[in-house]
């Protein structure tokens, strides 16, 4: 009998949020389930031990309770922990499957779009390629009250007020870098890459300088306008150049 095989000969890009899901999946199975297991273990033991002492078998109870409340002390305190962690991690997961929602609209006017591309211990949310540019968009998806907003001035970012403990401005530029060296090295080519970074579901207040930045900073909706009003800078041969070699690249990684 011949051997049956997989028709698909290339490995599939990656999802938007798949990084987070991955890591979703590590915290609920690391810090969640195997605590729940561990405490189920140790409770059925420290029963089947009560009801052998109550049937005057010899053995103490007492240590194998001991052990076991402590052990559910230390598991109720860790799961609350992950699940704040899954919380966070869902969060960011979300915003960033919106803005791969909104990016979709790209795609009727040529564009090719890629989710989640993974570099040495980080990633891209998502990278556009099209004739205006290639743009690396970092997702900052945060809770925030009714009134809360983000400003820029061109060189400050201030998030409900406050700085970021992580600049993402810092962090979007140094994507950008990392993809233009790469698809240097792939093509021969320098392409312009521009950063951009956005806050699903924030207002967004900028300066005139805020504007004029090398760093884009948006609301995710306002990003097909802006990438449609840039000025063309890419060749349609370049276009399918970039995306066909990050392809290649995304499915390497994998």
């Amino acid at each position: 009998m011949a051997k049956r095989y997989s028709p698909i000969k290339e490995k599939p890009l990656r999802l938007p949020g798949q990084s987070i899901n991955d890591t979703i999946y590590d915290i609920q199975t690391e810090e969640m389930l195997f605590p729940i297991v561990y405490t189920t273990m140790l409770l059925a033991l420290s029963i089947n031990t009560w009801m052998n002492w109550l049937s005057k078998n010899l053995v103490q109870p007492y240590l194998i309770t001991l052990v076991t409340i402590i052990v559910i002390i230390y598991s109720i305190i860790r799961i609350k922990k992950a699940r704040n962690k899954v919380a966070l991690l869902r969060l960011g997961r979300d915003g960033e499957r919106i803005v791969a929602e909104i990016l979709e609209d790209l795609r009727k006017d040529g564009a090719a779009i890629f989710h989640d591309i993974l570099g040495e211990g980080f990633n891209l949310d998502h990278v556009i390629i099209c004739k205006h540019g290639i743009f690396v968009i970092e997702t900052k998806t945060r809770s925030k009250f009714s009134d809360s907003k983000v400003f820029f001035d061109g060189k400050v970012l201030l998030v409900d007020g406050m700085r970021p403990e992580r600049d993402p401005l810092i962090q979007a530029t140094a994507e950008a870098r990392w993809l233009h060296e790469q698809l240097q090295a792939m093509t021969g080519k320098k392409f312009p890459i521009r950063p951009v970074v956005v806050f699903p579901g924030w207002y967004v207040e900028k300066t005139k300088e805020g504007d004029r930045s090398e760093v884009w900073v948006l609301n995710p909706k306002g990003v097909p306008a802006f990438v449609r009003n840039a000025p063309m800078m890419i060749s349609d041969e370049d276009v399918h150049l970039a995306s066909y070699s990050l392809a290649c690249m995304v499915r390497s990684r994998e």
